[in-house]
């Protein structure tokens, strides 16, 4: 298929194509839960949530759309030196989410898909360095329903916890606000010729694909592996407290 590179907006349709692909998969999450488990305790009352915010989409409505990578992550990204020695990035594996078909690759989005996506990667390493780094284990995860509620159940087991999570969490923080404002920055003079976003609005697009790009890996992870869903639920129950507050 040859990909055609006019100019495309972003519509009331795609707002609409958005909040019908999330349910169908967020129906799927619900079958395959284990409702006995304490880390999906509040999960339907996140999914209404994350689905009546999307209202917030308008806010990019006539944006323009561009050919994303849709799967990238820290892994995609290599590190290499050229012959005079300078640092150059390179992006792998543009295969896009195996989730798609083949359609769905070559459809445009808005830039927050690919961003989100590396936002989502910080957390990744905010919740494996408090795994790696404890005792803790993704089946204690199993029977809390956020890292808040680890410290409360865990944290005389695990002296260290508390501080190890407050550390991780400086650390994501920090990374993510720095890249949402550099990108804030640019998104508007990159692709869509000085359109004002203030950086509220700017985030909130941001949060909007990061809890998308999250639901569709809890998805994928119940899908074909099973012992790796906890991540990206606690990640998504972590961030229950802070949804769309901006």
């Amino acid at each position: 298929k040859i990909h055609q590179f006019e100019k495309e907006k972003f519509t009331n349709d795609d707002i609409q194509t958005f909040k019908d692909s999330q349910i169908k998969i967020m129906d799927e999450i619900l079958k395959q839960r284990n409702a006995n488990l304490k880390i999906f305790k509040n999960i339907s009352k996140i999914f209404n949530q994350i689905q009546t915010d999307l209202h917030a989409l308008e806010n990019f409505i006539g944006f323009n759309k561009i050919t994303v990578h849709q799967d990238l992550h820290l892994a995609q990204i290599l590190v290499k030196s050229d012959e005079e020695g300078k640092k150059k990035l390179y992006i792998t594996d543009l295969e896009g989410d195996p989730n798609r078909s083949i359609d769905e690759i070559w459809e445009r989005d808005l830039f927050f898909r690919d961003l989100a996506s590396l936002i989502t990667a910080f957390h990744y390493i905010e919740v494996n360095s408090v795994l790696h780094t404890t005792s803790l284990t993704k089946e204690d995860l199993k029977i809390v329903e956020s890292f808040a509620d680890a410290k409360n159940q865990f944290q005389k087991k695990l002296g260290v916890l508390s501080t190890t999570m407050s550390e991780a969490k400086l650390w994501t923080d920090y990374l993510i606000s720095n890249l949402m404002k550099y990108y804030n920055n640019k998104y508007v003079k990159i692709f869509d010729n000085g359109k004002n976003v203030d950086f509220n609005t700017f985030q909130k697009g941001c949060e909007i694909y990061k809890f998308d790009r999250l639901i569709r890996e809890i998805y994928y992870e119940l899908k074909y592996r099973k012992d790796n869903y906890v991540v990206p639920l606690i990640i998504l129950n972590n961030s229950y407290d802070s949804l769309f507050k901006v």
